[in-house]
Order: C-alpha cells, then structure tokens, then sequence
C-alpha cells in the first residue's frame, strides 16, 4: 500500500492520509481513537469472559451434573429458563396495568358523577374492565347520553399508579 497526505493540517494528526490502491480517507488522530476503542473493548471482553468462565466453573463444582448435558438439552433449558422469566415479568406487569385501568375506571366514574360538564361516556371495554366490587352502574338516561356513576356515592377518588402527562403511564413501561 502507498500512503499520501491529501489534506494537511495544522497538527499532523489531523490531516487526512489517502491509502493507494483502496480510496480511504482518514487521521492519525482516528487511528489513535480506534486502537483506544479496541484496547477498551479487548478489556471488557476479558472481564466478560473471565466472570464468566469463573460463574461456569461454579456451576460445574456444585451442580456437576450440566457437564453431562448435550449442546441442545443445555439450549433448550436455557430457552425454557428465559421463557419462564418473561411469563412470570409479563404477566405480573399485565396485572399492573390492569389495576392501573381499573382505578382509571373507577375514578373516571367518580370524576363524571362529581362534575357533570365534562360527561364522558363508558366506552364497553371500561365497564367489562371494572372489576366487579367496584364497577360503575351504567345508567341510560332517556335522552340516550350516557350517564356513569360512582359506585361509592361521595368516595374521593384515588390516584391510580399511572397519571396521564407524568411519564409513568403505558408509555413508560415499554
């Protein structure tokens, strides 16, 4: 390869070589910043590999018998443990929001029976979603609005786990 400065700098680290043969433009000072990058990543790969190759050697010591294991039955646990985890986080977070929705239903009740003027009617899936302790009568007032009140007449509402506007709502838990 044969190498040319295309465009001096004041500091010679900064200025731009050209690679003969292959067009590629570039500064000693980006060299430098790439083998800084390397030496750093070559460290984080040791630490990883090294805790690692320390966590597999403990297993083996007092659970000797996954050196026994196949390649695929150590896959397939490995696949199961992960599943498993991600049923059990899904569906306590499932419950979450439910409650969450819950409460909105319930306070929604309560806030249009304490202010008629900002009347919004129960949408099907909120009366389906109250549970039943705390659902909201849904009552069909003859000039066909929809009217809701609060199952516990003069209750203060309470706050459900998600505000709207407060960055914790549905938006924040993906």
């Amino acid at each position: 390869m044969e190498y040319k400065i295309v465009d001096r700098a004041e500091d010679p680290m900064d200025s731009k070589i050209e690679k003969l043969g292959v067009v590629v433009k570039f500064s000693m000072r980006e060299i430098e910043a790439d083998i800084n990058a390397f030496n750093k990543l070559i460290k984080e790969l040791t630490a990883t590999v090294d805790y690692n190759a320390a966590k597999m050697a403990n297993i083996e010591t007092y659970h000797p018998f996954v050196t026994t294991m196949s390649e695929e039955d150590l896959f397939t646990a490995h696949m199961y443990q992960d599943a498993k985890a991600i049923v059990k986080v899904g569906k306590d977070k499932m419950a979450e929001v439910q409650k969450a929705l819950d409460d909105y239903v319930v306070e929604k009740a309560d806030i249009n029976s304490q202010i008629p003027d900002l009347m919004t009617p129960a949408q099907p899936a909120e009366v389906a979603a109250a549970p039943a302790e705390e659902a909201a009568q849904v009552d069909a007032p003859a000039d066909g609005s929809v009217a809701v009140s609060s199952p516990v007449e003069g209750a203060i509402p309470t706050l459900p786990e998600f505000m709207p506007g407060a960055g914790n709502g549905p938006e924040a838990a993906q």
